[in-house]
């Protein structure tokens, strides 16, 4: 069991996780905070640099804009930014569901499947060894890729940093942008939130 007993300092209820935790969630060592309660902190800041709140009612002239062409490309683009943010989607929102510490298990609050502040491509790799149940992966981005790709399991990078992973065998689509955040995911004919419940799903069909 986990030794560590410090509480968060912003939900005063989740355990403070360990050092490899926190580093892989891109948290500094000496924030005492649980690794949702950090994630929700990070999207707030995005819903409001990003401004997620009104965007819809811009015009070309209020925006900025060049025509009406530009201004739904940009609105396009800011629709699929907002799918995946906790503030505009309450119910993703890992930071305010109950927590139930269980015995015996970890206590870190919660697992983290992908690291947080990874590239697009390396959140895809990894995704996609896990599907496979594959341990050790190639050293290189490339390697590794065609070592995926043997299992059936596409990876596409695009010029700019998005990366896209496809398995047609067992019908997903998973997809980030260029700052590696999770952009849309599809199993079948089901919307996949983030990489933990797709993990979920194959694994009840398994």
């Amino acid at each position: 069991m986990n030794a560590n007993t410090a509480k968060c300092e912003i939900c005063a209820t989740r355990p403070v996780p360990s050092l490899r935790v926190r580093d892989e969630a891109g948290m500094s060592r000496d924030m005492k905070y649980c690794v949702p309660c950090f994630e929700e902190a990070n999207w707030e800041n995005t819903h409001s640099d990003g401004a997620h709140e009104g965007f819809e009612t811009l015009t070309v002239r209020k925006g900025g804009f060049k025509n009406k062409a530009e201004l739904e490309a940009w609105k396009a683009e800011k629709r699929e930014e907002t799918k995946a943010c906790w503030i505009c989607h309450p119910e993703l929102n890992e930071a305010t569901r109950e927590y139930t510490p269980r015995e015996g298990t970890s206590r870190e609050g919660m697992v983290v499947n992908v690291p947080i502040r990874a590239a697009a491509s390396v959140k895809a790799i990894i995704t996609a060894a896990r599907v496979a149940g594959i341990e050790s992966i190639e050293s290189t981005e490339a390697k590794a890729i065609r070592q995926l790709r043997a299992q059936g399991l596409v990876i596409e990078v695009a010029k700019f940093g998005d990366a896209k992973l496809v398995c047609a065998k067992r019908g997903f689509v998973m997809e980030w942008d260029a700052r590696g955040r999770f952009i849309t995911g599809q199993l079948g004919d089901r919307k996949v939130r983030n990489v933990s419940e797709l993990l979920r799903l194959i694994s009840s069909e398994a």
